[in-house]
């Protein structure tokens, strides 16, 4: 593999803060002296895709407004 994208840097980050161990096994992200934790996390990991923006000529406020409209259904949610 070359590069890893920004998706799927975003789902591993998910999957330690989900604490799942067990997908990180054998790798130096999991030896107790990583300076990263793989624990059931309080956090949560928020995906979003922009991608359809510029396709739509979003304005910058709307983006804003996209973004505050999704954190907000996600605080429904989990809250």
């Amino acid at each position: 593999m070359r590069r890893i994208g920004k998706s799927m840097t975003i789902k591993m980050l998910a999957a330690m803060a989900g604490g799942d161990r067990e997908l990180f096994q054998g790798m130096a992200v999991n030896e107790s002296r990583s300076p990263f934790e793989i624990v059931k996390s309080t956090y949560s990991v928020i995906q979003m895709s922009f991608s359809g923006c510029s396709e739509f000529k979003m304005s910058l406020e709307d983006v804003r407004a996209l973004i505050c409209w999704k954190l907000s259904q996600h605080a429904l949610v989990h809250h």
